[in-house]
């Protein structure tokens, strides 16, 4: 149920206790996990690559030590935590329902903002929506968090009922004005239809699907664009790297690599330190205000150097190479196919959002994303011999019809 009050506590973002008490209850839940669990000699390869992570984060901390370093660290650290509880969930089908009735609520009460016309604010010459949340961002990715259980783990009797929530979701995120996250949105959705596919055979899945998808988008945006309302963001064909398009982050970009491939090669290997990039872009941009890296791969690059983003690029292989491998079985239950595209659906939004955001401090996101890598490693729901999905009362298992699938 730990998802569940973090995301009470995303609404709840001006009380920072909040943010801090869960974090402590997260860890020390953790801890305890920790202490009675006995480690397998197959997961070495990710709890010693987590481990090496943590250790070259420290490193950073130490390089650069502030009370935003700190933060910072604290932050990625804690989240890091919540691969352990998704290792060692056994509620899990059962709390993700619970999160889904959230969502709706979420949603629900948002549009009801969105329509009365409270929870506007301008960005610029924009108007976008936030809502409950600090910024339209924080908004946007709340919305596809909510897609994402709302798709798997609501089940009303009429499919109407989903789609027009779904419906309701994609057009909040769309008035946020976070592109990022309408691509997120349409991505994930994607998934959603194709899941059976996705779960069958996933690679070739993806070599068929990713152009299809990709050609979808594109024009879904340009239609989009021929029609934007006045007051939304469009999209410049002519320059995708234009600052219209980035919205400044093209210079902010310039300035941290410029600055990254000038430092020692000590520096360039190890990092520049957790907190590196604003003070970079303090020193060399031509702007007063504070801003990050907003790109995650470039900030673990500045940050933690080329060792740093190999090992969390080696993360996300192994990651993917777990999904692969529990995928392979040609008959699946339904909550098997539920939790992997649970998990590839986080991922993707990660991944995405990490295209112009540093998602990696971002608790917001970065407890789901870690949790459900950790459920991939749950022996609850998929055991060693046959792949069972153990339903939430643990004894109740599922049919042997839908258990004929080999060693994984």
């Amino acid at each position: 149920m730990i998802l569940f009050f973090r995301i009470i506590v995303d609404l709840l973002w001006s009380y920072k206790i909040f943010t801090i008490t869960i974090s402590i209850v997260a860890f020390i839940l953790a801890i305890q996990k920790i202490l009675k669990y006995k480690f397998k000699k197959k997961e070495i390869p990710i709890y010693s690559t987590i481990v090496v992570f943590i250790i070259l984060l420290t490193t950073a901390l130490l390089k650069d030590f502030s009370s935003s370093s700190i933060v910072i660290w604290g932050k990625v650290f804690f989240s890091l935590t919540l691969f352990l509880l998704g290792v060692h969930n056994n509620s899990l089908y059962k709390d993700s329902k619970n999160i889904a009735k959230l969502s709706i609520i979420i949603v629900s009460l948002h549009f009801i903002m969105a329509l009365l016309g409270i929870g506007y604010k301008h960005w610029g010459a924009t108007n976008t929506f936030s809502g409950l949340y600090f910024f339209k961002t924080d908004l946007a990715l709340s919305m596809v968090i909510c897609l994402i259980y709302i798709l798997y783990f609501f089940k009303p009797k009429r499919d109407i009922i989903k789609i027009v929530i779904v419906a309701l979701t994609i057009y909040l995120v769309f008035i946020s004005n976070a592109r990022m996250h309408l691509l997120s949105s349409f991505l994930i959705v994607a998934l959603y239809l194709i899941r059976r596919q996705v779960v069958t055979n996933p690679l070739r899945t993806f070599f068929i699907g990713a152009p299809i998808l990709s050609f979808s988008f594109v024009a879904i945006l340009t239609i989009i664009v021929l029609f934007v309302p006045k007051g939304f963001l469009t999209i410049d064909f002519d320059n995708f790297y234009s600052d219209s398009n980035m919205q400044g982050r093209n210079q902010i970009w310039d300035i941290l690599l410029n600055q990254f491939y000038r430092s020692d090669i000590y520096d360039r290997i190890f990092g520049l330190g957790l907190n590196a990039d604003v003070k970079i872009n303090l020193l060399y941009g031509s702007s007063e205000e504070v801003y990050n890296a907003h790109n995650g791969f470039l900030y673990l690059l500045v940050s933690t150097g080329y060792t740093g983003l190999t090992l969390f690029l080696l993360l996300g292989y192994l990651f993917m190479k777990r999904f692969v491998r529990l995928t392979r079985p040609k008959t699946s239950s339904a909550h098997a196919e539920t939790f992997l595209m649970t998990f590839l659906s986080f991922l993707l939004l990660f991944y995405i959002s990490s295209l112009s955001t540093v998602s990696i401090i971002f608790q917001q996101q970065t407890w789901f994303f870690f949790f459900w890598c950790g459920v991939l490693y749950n022996s609850a729901y998929f055991a060693k011999k046959n792949y069972a999905i153990i339903s939430d009362k643990r004894m109740d298992v599922t049919s042997e019809r839908n258990l004929s699938i080999p060693h994984i």
